[in-house]
């Protein structure tokens, strides 16, 4: 036996749209897995208090369900929840083990499983120096998905730039003939070993190379280049469409994923993220000037913020985590609940 989860809202609270809505999911659960109507032993219907005209298992009825048993309860109206939604639990006598079960959510209420109407996709924004690319990628592992540093992509093409042209990347005249000649020959990919995130430019791994402070501000000069940006769009796009994924970078929920169904916009003031900049380049071995990271982080805050181009803002529906005071494992904690309550 085998259990089978299913949830639709409802457009208003009349007994045609109740009913219709319910024979809709029904319907839906039934096609997906190839289910015949003898093999149901039960249905337990639960609707928000907003729906009051008809029991739910009245559709099940008209569908022809006459010999499973059925029970209609309310759902526990929890704050914010979604409401006008009728949920559903079936069991039923398959052939099947429990992982190849087609669980369906129609509607609103697709909100409530993203991991199974869409791939989770997460998407962490927020300027240099705010913790981004520590807490997507730790986020990835405890949600078991894959991590996308976007950053790394812009430092990889910013890399491939640098080798061409050395000190004359620092021209914006030069960098943007460069960009318009031959950034369309750059090949870049990105593969994953033991589940990290590796960045190959011409078949070179630059992973450890693009992560000096030099070529962190590079990547800022190259990526505020629409042609970059438009480059680096599509391969972007194409892996959340794919896998679920934590994404991080400066305009994810706002350009690059705008349907992510979880924003997440990281800050911290420029002297925390100044002194944790100072701190990383230190313990790779270099001697790096305290006042002179704050001063590029102010710089790169501005050039990011004032770009023409998908300027750095915190997206309408993201969620704004202030770091400043707040340790690694405490930011993905209260990211990891927020993720949580989505798929509830």
């Amino acid at each position: 036996m085998v259990s089978i989860r299913g949830a639709h809202t409802v457009k208003e609270n009349t007994r045609e749209a109740i009913l219709a809505s319910t024979k809709e999911m029904l319907e839906k659960i039934i096609l997906e897995n190839n289910l015949d109507i003898s093999q149901i032993i039960s249905i337990v219907f639960t609707a928000t208090k907003d729906l009051t005209k008809v029991y739910p298992a009245v559709a099940a009825r008209e569908l022809g369900l006459k010999n499973c048993s059925l029970i209609c309860c309310q759902e526990m109206d929890v704050e914010k929840s979604l409401k006008q939604c009728v949920r559903v639990l079936i069991h039923a006598e398959l052939p099947v083990t429990q992982d190849k079960v087609q669980h369906v959510y129609l509607g609103e209420a697709k909100k409530l499983r993203i991991d199974i109407t869409q791939p989770l996709n997460i998407a962490i924004d927020g300027p240099a120096g705010a913790g981004k690319s520590t807490i997507a990628r730790k986020l990835a592992q405890t949600l078991a998905c894959i991590y996308v540093d976007t950053g790394a992509m812009y430092r990889a093409i910013g890399y491939a730039m640098y080798q061409e042209m050395n000190d004359g990347i620092y021209d914006e005249d030069k960098r943007h003939q460069w960009i318009e000649k031959e950034l369309q020959k750059v090949m870049m990919r990105i593969d994953y070993e033991q589940g990290e995130q590796q960045i190959y430019v011409f078949d070179e791994n630059v992973t450890l190379k693009i992560r000096t402070q030099m070529m962190g501000h590079i990547a800022s000069l190259v990526s505020a280049h629409p042609k970059v940006r438009q480059f680096l769009l599509h391969e972007q796009q194409k892996l959340a469409k794919a896998k679920a994924v934590v994404m991080d970078g400066r305009d994810i929920g706002t350009h690059v994923l705008p349907d992510a169904g979880l924003k997440i916009f990281l800050t911290a003031s420029a002297e925390v993220r100044a002194m944790r900049r100072f701190k990383d380049l230190e313990e790779k071995g270099e001697k790096p000037n305290l006042q002179q990271i704050q001063n590029e982080i102010e710089e790169r805050d501005r050039r990011d913020m004032e770009r023409e181009h998908a300027p750095l803002i915190q997206a309408d529906d993201a969620i704004c985590l202030d770091t400043s005071n707040m340790g690694i494992n405490d930011v993905v904690q209260a990211i990891y609940i927020k993720a949580q309550e989505l798929m509830e």
